[in-house]
This record gives C-alpha cells, sequence and structure tokens, in this order.
C-alpha cells in the first residue's frame, strides 16, 4: 500500500482483503487480484500456492524484498505514517484488515523491527507460470518460485492497470 500510494498517489486501502479471512488475494480491484509475497531475502524465491496464482483470474504477483536494520522503519512507524495521509487510508475496512495484522505479530516486533524495502518487483502471473499445464491429478501444489529472470511490469504499465481498477 505505502508503495501504491508513494509511487502513484493511489489509496488501495479500501480494496485490502475485501472478502475478510476468505479473500483469495491480498487486493482486488474490479476483477483484477493482486498477491503481496514479502521476504527478508535479497532472493528472488517465493512460496507459492499455484492455483491461488495462477488460474483463470488476472492476478499480478507483487514481491517485497526487505532487510533488517537499525535505521529502517517499523510497522508501528509505517501505520503513524499512513494515518497523517489526509483523505486516505482512513476507511474501516483498512481499520478492520490492520488490527487483524497486527494480532498476528508479537506487539514488540511491531515496535521494535527495523525493515527497510530493498526491492519491489511486480510480476504478471500469466507471464511467470513455471508449468502450461497441472495434470487432472495434481492438486494443491505449493511450491517455491525463482523469479530472477521473469519480467516485470514497469510502473508505466502497473499504473494503467490500476487505473482500470481504482
Amino acid at each position: 500500500m505505502q508503495y501504491i500510494w508513494a509511487t502513484f498517489e493511489k489509496d488501495i486501502s479500501p480494496h485490502w482483503h475485501k472478502s475478510g479471512s476468505l479473500s483469495k488475494y491480498d487486493f482486488t480491484l474490479n476483477r483484477i487480484n493482486f498477491e503481496v509475497k514479502s521476504s527478508l531475502s535479497t532472493e528472488m524465491v517465493v512460496a507459492i500456492k499455484h492455483a491461488q496464482i495462477f488460474n483463470e483470474h488476472v492476478c499480478y504477483l507483487i514481491v517485497v524484498r526487505c532487510e533488517k536494520c537499525d535505521d529502517g522503519e517499523t510497522i508501528e512507524d509505517l501505520i503513524s505514517q499512513f494515518s497523517d495521509i489526509p483523505n486516505a487510508f482512513k476507511n474501516l475496512n483498512y481499520s478492520v484488515n490492520l488490527q487483524k495484522e497486527l494480532k498476528r505479530i508479537s506487539a514488540v516486533d511491531a515496535n521494535t523491527l527495523r525493515l527497510n524495502i530493498i526491492g519491489i518487483d511486480v510480476f504478471d502471473a500469466a507471464e511467470v507460470n513455471p508449468f502450461e499445464e497441472l495434470p487432472c491429478n495434481i492438486a494443491h501444489l505449493t511450491y517455491k518460485l525463482d523469479l530472477v529472470d521473469k519480467p516485470t511490469v514497469s510502473e508505466e504499465q502497473l499504473d494503467t492497470v490500476l487505473l482500470k481498477g481504482c
């Protein structure tokens, strides 16, 4: 959300887990889906649930690579920054989902774990699917996908996608 706001000045928080715990994707904007994967690694390897990402729906995979850093930002720092933005990040959906996410991490980590974002890459799922077709007897396939040489979506392309969705 921070990247989208900082880059495009679009508040996508109303589209965050719109169906609560039943949400298949992190964000859904007018049938365009975004799944966000974060990693404390410089590698471009992410855990994938194949059927979630590679299906008949339009899906973009966003990979956020972070590193622990003493001068980085905490989760509480980010929340504070969001709360200072007028007319954004003020909707009920954002507030409810934020509280749910905060319950998933320790209060100590939210205030003390400092991270820097070292890279954000966006991929069109249709362009990075490693399998043309899965055998019909394969179900619930989960694996680690290396995206290092896969084509990314440019900021211009992402802006066009966001305009369609917002």
